[in-house]
């Protein structure tokens, strides 16, 4: 009975001995908790971080241009294409800077002219700006995210809801886009598809302007045979003259 109680009793002690050993061990030398990583493709990442600290600083750069001056009272504001080239932003970012100056009434929406500086009534606004004008300017800005490599090729490069709602333009409008982009040779349709981007070899030679061809002067007689099969008086009496 004794030997047993006398071997518990030491079994006991090396076991306290144990545990204050671990208690003195040095901080450093113990096992850390593993950390938990959050994959960069996930919400919350490290890149949607980024990209939201980047949008603050975009938003905060032209909120001081406005309030400085620098851009007045009725100045256009840079559209989505312009923001994505100035600072190499995503388009979704692009329209969230856009809105979220709009939210704090530092600009308005103009049918037909787009975003600009002041609230929706304000007494100043920018000349209309016409429609053929809107669609070369609006191409133009397209053509070179194309060029540059911004939209790559075979890639979607927008719809006409898209230009719609980002330029506040009408439908006719929006369609006078693409299908002019499509006549210059920097996009192609597919049915169901959309509008896709060219590739280089199929562009159009460099310093060719997006400005609506002038019709050749012969266009509305041309077009008026065409489609009624009628020959202009003066024609009639030429072809019957002996």
């Amino acid at each position: 009975m004794t030997d047993t109680r006398t071997e518990f009793e030491r079994r006991r002690a090396a076991q306290m001995i144990s545990h204050d050993a671990r208690e003195t061990e040095a901080p450093e030398s113990r096992a850390a908790p593993a950390l938990r990583v959050v994959p960069s493709g996930k919400t919350g990442g490290p890149s949607g971080a980024l990209l939201a600290i980047r949008r603050r600083e975009i938003i905060d750069i032209l909120a001081t241009r406005i309030t400085s001056g620098e851009l007045r009272e009725g100045a256009r504001m840079p559209s989505v294409q312009q923001l994505m080239i100035a600072y190499a932003i995503p388009r979704s970012t692009a329209v969230r800077i856009q809105r979220e100056l709009r939210n704090r009434r530092m600009i308005h929406n103009v049918p037909g002219v787009g975003f600009v500086v002041g609230v929706p009534t304000g007494p100043v606004l920018p000349p209309r700006v016409s429609v053929q004008d809107q669609i070369t300017q609006i191409a133009t800005e397209l053509a070179e995210m194309i060029r540059t490599g911004k939209i790559a090729a075979h890639e979607r490069v927008t719809t006409q809801r898209q230009l719609m709602t980002e330029h506040g333009i009408s439908k006719a409008t929006a369609w006078g886009i693409l299908t002019r982009l499509t006549a210059k040779g920097w996009t192609y349709e597919i049915p169901y598809v959309g509008t896709l981007a060219s590739p280089r070899h199929l562009w159009p030679p460099k310093g060719t302007s997006m400005a609506l061809s002038p019709a050749p002067a012969d266009h509305v007689r041309k077009s008026r045979r065409t489609t009624t099969g009628l020959t202009p008086r003066g024609d009639r009496d030429q072809e019957n003259a002996p």
